[in-house]
C-alpha cells in the first residue's frame, strides 16, 4: 500500500510542477502581445519605454532594453554616442539620456528585448 500512496504523491507533484510551467509559458506568449515600445527623440534629449497592455504600473512580463544608442552631433558635425543599458524584471522600463553640452539630438536605436529573447528594435533621427 505505500508503494501505491508514494506513485500517488509522485505523479501529483509532477503534475503540480507541470502545470506551472504551462502557465508560465502561456503569460510569457501572451506577454509579448501586450508590450508596447516607444523611442520619443527631441532637440536635447531621448525617451525610450517598454510597458504593457496600455498600463505602465506593474506588468508581468520580465523585460529588458540592451545596446541601444543615442548619437548627438554639435555645430561642426562632430559626433558623441552614448549607451543605452538598462534592464528590469517588472514595471515600466523608462531610459533618458541628455545631450551633452553644445550638442543636439541626432538619432537614436533601442532594440527591445522581452523574456530574454529579441522582440523589435525601434530607430528614430532628428531633423
Amino acid at each position: 500500500m505505500t508503494n501505491k500512496k508514494r506513485i500517488l504523491a509522485c505523479g501529483m507533484l509532477a503534475a503540480l510542477m507541470l502545470s506551472s510551467t504551462i502557465s508560465y509559458a502561456a503569460e510569457a506568449r501572451n506577454g509579448v502581445a501586450d508590450c508596447t515600445a516607444t523611442l520619443n527623440i527631441s532637440k536635447y534629449s531621448v525617451e525610450g519605454k517598454i510597458y504593457e497592455g496600455g498600463h505602465p504600473l506593474n506588468p508581468i512580463t520580465p523585460k529588458s532594453v540592451i545596446g541601444g544608442t543615442y548619437v548627438t552631433k554639435d555645430v561642426s558635425g562632430n559626433t558623441s554616442t552614448q549607451t543605452l543599458n538598462k534592464s528590469i524584471q517588472t514595471g515600466q522600463l523608462t531610459i533618458t539620456k541628455s545631450a551633452p553640452t553644445n550638442y543636439i539630438s541626432k538619432s537614436a536605436m533601442m532594440p527591445c528585448y522581452l523574456n530574454g529573447t529579441y522582440w523589435k528594435t525601434l530607430s528614430k533621427n532628428y531633423n
